[in-house]
C-alpha cells in the first residue's frame, strides 16, 4: 500500500473518531468550500483570473532603511548571495546552488531522475507563453511579460530542480497533486523557491549600495522587478503548483511586500506599470488566502497561522478600504486566538518540533509587528463588529463569547498581557535549548522552513569543501571547486533574539542575538514600537521530590539484567555537579541539563498537535548529548518527506534515536501515514532536578524508564523496563556515535 492510501486511511480513522456535531460542521464546511472551488475552477477556464483593476493608491511605507553599521557586517555575504540570485542560482532543500531555468537537466534525487521538457525559446512578445498558460489568462500574461527587461532569462517556477519532475502551468491549483507514483519528486522544492525569501536580501544589497558598501546597486532593483514580473506572467492567480498551498502564498506576498518596502526605504523607484501590477497582485494574493484558508476545527498548525499573518501584512500595506479593514480586524483577532491555541503558557509551540517552533515564532513576531501598527492606526475599525468577513472560505468561525473577549482585550489599544508573555516565552524556550555551538537540538520534524530570511546565518565554504562535508552534494559540479559556496546554518536559531529585541529588554536575548540587530530595527519600524518591555522569566520547572533519584537507581539495580542497559560518559570537569543548571518545558516535552563542558537535552512529553502528532518522531526518552564540545549523541533529523517515504519513516523511527530500544518489536516503521502516528504515545517526566531526570512511557506494553544522572565527573544513562528486554544502542564509530545513520541538519541534506 503506497503512502497516499495510508494517509487517506489515517484521515478516515481520524474522522470516525470526531464527535458527531463537530463532524457535521466539518462536512458542511467541506461542501461549501467544494462548491465554491468548483465555481472558481469553472470561471478560471472561461475568463482571466487576474483582477481587472488595481487598488487605488499606493502601498504604505512600514520599514526604514537599515543603518550603515548594521549593513556593513553582512555586506560581503549579501554581495555573494545577491550575485548567485542574479544568475538565478538557488540552494534550497538540499539542491545545491543550481541554476533554475527552463529545459535544464536535473541531477535526480534518491536515484530518480525525470527528463527535461522542451519549450519554445522565450521572446520579448511573450508568444512562448502560449504553450503553457491557460487561454483565459494568456493575453494578460503576455502583456506582463513584455514589461520584463530585454535579456532577462526566465525562471522555471514549476520545476522540482532536484529530481527534474515538473508540474503543469495551466492546471487549476486544487488539481495539483503530490505524485505518489513518481518517487523522488518533491513538491516542496518549487514551493520553497516561490516563497521568494531571497528578494528581501536583494533589497538589503540595494540598501548596502545606497550606503556605499556595494557597487552597481541598480542591478538588484532591476532583478527584483524582473523576477516579480516573471512570476506574475508565469503563475496566473489560481493556476500552477505555486497557488496549491495557501501557506506558501502567504509567505510569498509577505516577502514581496517587505522587499518592496526595503527598496523604497533605500530610495529605489519603479515604473508606474510595475507598481500597478505589484499592487494588484498583493490584493490577488490576499483574495486567494481568504478564499483558501487552511482552517481545521480539530487542529490547526503553522499553515493557518501563516494565512492569518499574511492577510495581516497585506492589510497593513494596501490602501485602506472597507475590505482591508475587514481583513485586518479578522486577522488580528485570529492572531491572538492562534497564539493562545498553538503555544502553551511557556511560549512553546504545540507541534512538538523545535524547528517548527522557530517557524511559527517568526510568524508571530511579524504578525505582532503588523498587529501593533494596525491597532495604532485603526483601533475602532479593527475592534468593531462581529460580522463574518466576506470571502473567507472554509473558516469555521468562532463563538461570539470568544470574539467578545478578544475585542475587549484589544479595546485598550494593545495586545493582551498574556500574549506578550507567550511571545517572550517563545524566545526564552530557544535560549534554554540552544547548544554550546549555537545550534538547537532536532526534536520532531525539520523542513528548514522559514517565514522571512532577513539575515540568514551562512557558513562560507568553497564548492570543494561543501562537497566534502555534505553527502547530498557528491555529484555537484555546477560551480568551480574554488568558488565560494554559502551554506545556510539551518539549526542556528539565534536570529530570533535579534528580532525579539524589537519588543523586549532582555540581557540574554541581547547577548545571543548580538549579530542580528538589523531585523530588530526593521520590526520596530513596522510596529511603531513604544519601547522595549521588561519581562520575568517563567518559573523554573522542577518535578518530583529532590533527592528521589537514588530511589530510581535502586529500582534499576533490582531489574533483571536482560531488562536494563547502562551507559557512562566522562565529563571534563570533576566538579560538574556544582555548576549545573536545569531548565525544563513539560508541556513541550524537553528538559535540558547544562554543566561545565556538557549539555544534555532529554525528550519526554505529551502527544503534540491535538494528539495527531503530524511532525513527531519516535523519540520519547531520547537524548542529545554534547561533552567537551563534541556531539556524542544527536537526533539525525528528518531528511525528506514525501519524495522518499521509506527514508521519511527511517528518520523518524525509533532506530534513529538514542532512546531505550526494546529487544522485540518494530524499530523501523512508524504506524499510520507520513504525517500521523496512529499510536502516538505519551511519555511522562517523573523527576527533574539539576542532578538528573527520569522519564517513563508505556510504548513496550508496560512501563519503560530512562534515567539520566550526574554522578561526580560522570554522566550516567540507565534504561530499564518492567515488561520487555532492552537492547543496547550501538555506540560505535564517529560522532554521532549511534545507529550509523547519516546526520541531516536540513531538509534534503546529509552530512558525511
Amino acid at each position: 500500500m503506497n503512502y497516499v492510501k495510508i494517509n487517506k486511511l489515517a484521515w478516515i480513522i481520524r474522522q470516525l473518531r470526531t464527535p458527531p456535531d463537530q463532524l457535521q460542521r466539518k462536512i458542511m464546511r467541506r461542501l461549501e468550500v467544494a462548491g465554491r472551488q468548483r465555481v472558481n475552477r469553472w470561471k478560471g477556464r472561461l475568463r482571466s483570473t487576474f483582477l481587472q483593476t488595481a487598488p487605488v493608491g499606493s502601498l504604505a511605507r512600514c520599514v526604514r532603511v537599515p543603518e550603515k553599521s548594521d549593513l556593513a557586517g553582512i555586506s560581503q555575504e549579501l554581495a555573494q548571495l545577491a550575485g548567485l540570485y542574479l544568475e538565478h542560482r538557488f540552494d534550497l532543500l538540499g539542491s545545491g546552488w543550481v541554476k533554475v531555468v527552463y529545459g535544464r537537466e536535473c541531477i535526480g534525487f534518491g536515484g530518480h531522475q525525470y527528463s527535461a521538457r522542451r519549450y519554445p525559446e522565450c521572446d520579448a512578445t511573450g508568444k512562448w507563453l502560449s504553450a503553457r498558460i491557460n487561454p483565459a489568462n494568456l493575453s494578460e500574461a503576455q502583456r506582463i511579460w513584455q514589461l520584463v527587461n530585454p535579456g532577462y532569462e526566465p525562471i522555471d517556477w514549476q520545476l522540482d530542480f532536484k529530481s527534474g519532475y515538473r508540474w503543469k502551468d495551466s492546471a487549476w491549483h486544487l488539481d495539483i497533486e503530490i505524485p505518489s507514483d513518481c518517487p523522488g519528486a518533491d513538491i516542496k522544492v518549487p514551493w520553497e523557491l516561490a516563497r521568494c525569501q531571497h528578494l528581501p536580501q536583494l533589497a538589503l544589497a540595494y540598501a548596502a549600495g545606497t550606503c556605499g558598501l556595494l557597487e552597481d546597486k541598480e542591478r538588484y532593483a532591476r532583478e527584483f522587478r524582473n523576477q516579480v514580473l516573471d512570476f506574475l506572467a508565469n503563475n496566473p492567480p489560481g493556476f500552477g503548483v505555486n497557488w496549491r498551498c495557501t501557506m506558501d502564498v502567504a509567505i510569498r506576498i509577505t516577502n514581496w511586500l517587505i522587499a518592496y518596502d526595503l527598496f523604497a526605504a533605500a530610495d529605489a523607484r519603479f515604473d508606474d506599470d510595475f507598481d500597478a501590477l505589484f499592487l494588484r497582485s498583493a490584493r490577488e494574493h490576499a483574495l486567494h488566502i481568504a478564499g483558501n484558508l487552511e482552517w481545521s476545527e480539530s487542529g490547526r498548525s503553522n499553515h493557518y497561522l501563516s494565512n492569518v499573518v499574511g492577510l495581516l501584512a497585506v492589510a497593513a500595506y494596501l490602501p485602506r478600504t472597507i475590505e482591508t479593514d475587514a481583513w485586518s480586524g479578522w486577522a488580528l483577532r485570529e492572531l491572538v486566538l492562534e497564539v493562545e491555541g498553538q503555544f502553551d503558557g511557556d511560549g512553546c509551540n504545540r507541534e512538538g518540533s523545535t524547528s517548527y517552533h522557530r517557524l511559527s515564532a517568526e510568524m508571530v513576531i511579524y504578525g505582532t509587528a503588523f498587529a501593533r501598527r494596525l491597532l495604532q492606526g485603526r483601533l475602532q475599525d479593527v475592534t468593531a463588529g462581529m460580522r463574518r468577513v466576506p470571502g473567507l472560505s472554509g473558516w469555521g468561525g468562532r463563538p461570539q463569547s470568544v470574539l467578545a473577549r478578544i475585542v475587549q482585550d484589544l479595546s485598550a489599544g494593545d495586545l493582551p498581557s498574556w500574549y506578550w508573555h507567550r511571545l517572550y516565552g517563545m524566545g526564552r524556550f530557544v535560549a534554554a535549548i540552544t547548544k554550546p555551538d549555537g545550534r538547537v537540538p532536532q526534536v520532531g520534524d525539520n523542513d528548514s522552513g522559514r517565514f522571512l530570511k532577513i539575515e540568514p546565518v551562512m557558513d562560507r565554504l568553497t564548492v570543494a569543501s561543501a562537497r566534502e562535508r555534505y553527502a547530498h552534494l557528491g555529484g555537484y559540479c555546477e560551480l568551480p571547486d574554488g568558488a565560494i559556496y554559502p551554506s545556510e546554518v539551518v539549526l542556528d536559531h539565534r536570529h530570533l533574539f535579534g528580532a525579539l529585541a524589537a519588543f523586549f529588554d532582555d540581557s540574554e536575548f541581547s547577548t545571543l542575538g548580538s549579530e542580528h540587530q538589523l531585523e530588530a530595527g526593521m520590526l520596530g519600524a513596522i510596529a511603531g514600537s513604544d519601547g522595549q518591555r521588561s519581562m520575568q522569566a517563567a518559573t523554573v520547572c522542577r518535578i518530583g521530590r529532590a533527592g528521589d533519584l537514588n530511589r530510581y537507581i535502586g529500582v534499576f539495580d533490582k531489574t533483571p539484567a536482560t531488562h536494563r542497559q547502562h551507559y557512562e560518559f566522562a565529563l571534563p570537569d570533576e566538579d560538574a555537579l556544582g555548576q549545573l543548571s536545569a531548565v525544563g518545558f513539560a508541556e513541550f516535552g524537553i528538559f535540558v541539563l547544562r554543566g561545565s563542558g556538557f549539555y544534555a537535552a532529554f525528550r519526554c512529553g505529551p502527544a503534540a498537535q491535538y494528539g495527531q502528532g503530524s511532525h513527531l518522531h519516535h523519540d520519547q526518552l531520547s537524548l542529545e548529548l554534547v561533552i567537551g564540545g563534541e556531539n556524542i549523541a544527536l537526533d539525525p533529523g528528518s531528511y525528506v518527506y514525501t519524495p522518499l517515504p521509506a527514508s521519511r519513516n527511517t528518520y523518524r523511527s525509533l532506530r534513529a534515536h538514542f532512546a531505550p530500544w526494546p529487544a522485540i518489536g518494530n524499530h523501523d516503521s512508524p504506524e499510520g501515514g507520513l504525517f500521523v502516528f496512529q499510536n502516538n504515545y505519551l511519555a511522562e517526566c517523573l523527576y527533574f532536578y539539576p542532578d538528573g531526570m527520569v522519564g517513563r512511557h508505556f510504548r513496550f506494553g508496560g512501563p519503560a524508564y530512562r534515567m539520566v544522572s550526574i554522578e561526580g565527573n560522570r554522566l550516567v544513562v540507565r534504561d530499564f523496563s518492567e515488561s520487555a528486554p532492552i537492547e543496547r544502542c550501538p555506540f560505535e564509530g564517529q560522532p554521532p556515535r549511534f545507529t550509523g545513520m547519516p546526520f541531516s541538519d536540513r531538509y534534503g541534506g546529509l552530512l558525511r
